[in-house]
């Protein structure tokens, strides 16, 4: 991420990305937006440029949605941004915090780590190629067509939250195709963020082959 003045704070391990989908997480005051937008909202899209500007860096981070808010001395809101960086672009979770003044600043950005899924979903790990990051914002939040066709289907079979695409992240070509979307679903009452991958498989049919708790505290402190 090309920024000055202040760096970067550094990514998350992987392990601390994902949870384990076992029982609910404890969110530390934070509550997951329930009303996504495709875009973002005209005051949400002010905020974060307010707060850029404040800053003078970040330059390459598109913001996409607010996923999640805190009520604090002020507010905080967990932003879903695309680092548009042409070397190495990812997916991140801007904080932005808005004091009762109105004034704004981002205190921490923080990457999505995509899993190395070599073989986890049981497919020969000769069959595994990397991940690519979507870097097609419309695609992101408003999946393709057929993308959101199958994500269903597979959403369908699983046993657990029901769940709801929020955003594309990444694809991986396998025997098949892997899509890792990050997506909301209420738990035993409770609004939850999940990393999911759903498997296009060779033939044709759909699983969900992996569902893990998004670890938002990690991306917010």
């Amino acid at each position: 991420m090309k920024k000055t003045g202040i760096a970067v704070l550094a990514a998350v391990l992987l392990c601390g990305c994902f949870g384990t989908g076992v029982g609910n997480q404890d969110l530390g005051g934070w509550e997951i937006n329930t009303e996504f937008t495709p875009v973002l909202r005209e005051e949400e899209e002010l905020l974060f440029e307010q707060a850029r500007a404040a800053d003078g860096g970040y330059a390459t981070l598109i913001p996409v949605t607010v996923v999640a808010t805190q009520v604090v001395s002020g507010m905080n809101y967990a932003y879903l941004c695309l680092n548009d960086d042409e070397e190495q672009p990812e997916w991140v979770i801007a904080v932005i915090y808005e004091t009762a003044t109105h004034e704004a600043a981002i205190t921490s950005v923080k990457e999505i780590k995509i899993p190395d899924a070599a073989g986890k979903q049981g497919v020969p790990a000769d069959l595994v190629g990397g991940w690519s990051v979507n870097k097609e914002i419309a695609n992101a939040i408003t999946l393709p067509q057929d993308i959101f066709t199958d994500y269903n289907l597979a959403a369908d079979q699983y046993e657990g939250a029901v769940l709801y695409p929020l955003a594309l992240l990444a694809r991986q070509v396998v025997s098949g195709t892997n899509y890792l979307v990050l997506a909301k679903g209420e738990e035993n009452g409770v609004m939850q963020l999940f990393v999911t991958t759903a498997w296009k498989k060779a033939d044709g049919s759909v699983e969900m082959s992996d569902v893990s708790y998004f670890n938002l505290l990690d991306h917010v402190n």
